[in-house]
C-alpha cells in the first residue's frame, strides 16, 4: 500500500470526520486523489480502519497490562 497524508491517518484512527462517517469523497478529497475510483477509495477506507482498529485494541490491551502490573521490590530504592 501506498504511504498516504498525515491528515488521513488522523481521521481514519478515530474513523469520524466532524461527527459524519469518513465518506468515498472526503477520502478523494484527503489524499489528494479526485481522479480515485469509488472501489478503490473504499477499500483504501476500510483498510485504514481496520488497521485502526487492531491499532485501538492493541494500546487498550496495553494500558490493562500497564494498569496489572505492580512496582517491582526495590526498584525505587536508593541505596
Amino acid at each position: 500500500m501506498k504511504t498516504h497524508t498525515t491528515s488521513f491517518h488522523c481521521v481514519l484512527v478515530t474513523h469520524r470526520y466532524n461527527g459524519n462517517l469518513v465518506t468515498i469523497e472526503l477520502t478523494r478529497e484527503l489524499l489528494g486523489k479526485p481522479e480515485m475510483s469509488d472501489e478503490e477509495a473504499t477499500e483504501i477506507r476500510d483498510e485504514f480502519r481496520m488497521l485502526a482498529e487492531v491499532i485501538f485494541e492493541k494500546r487498550l490491551a496495553e494500558r490493562k497490562a500497564e494498569k496489572g502490573r505492580l512496582p517491582s521490590a526495590g526498584a525505587n530504592t536508593k541505596i
